[in-house]
């Protein structure tokens, strides 16, 4: 059975992407469609920048799990 699941990788001091910087990376493998809901739940959690900036130094993942859910 195949499971959905995400990686996130932090860049408090950002990272070169394009002509911004990305403090936080995520990736997503979703099973079948999987990833339509899980794209929308990370969006709509990182819509807040102070979510954001909090999400890109904490050093607990628990609270990123809680924020993305």
């Amino acid at each position: 059975m195949r499971e959905s699941g995400i990686v996130v990788l932090q860049y408090p001091d950002g990272v070169d992407f394009g002509e911004e910087k990305a403090r936080l990376v995520i990736g997503i493998a979703g099973a079948g469609d999987a990833h339509l809901d899980i794209l929308a739940k990370i969006s709509s959690a990182l819509d807040d920048e102070e979510v954001l900036e909090r999400l890109s130094v904490t050093s607990d993942p628990e609270d990123i799990l809680k924020t993305l859910e």
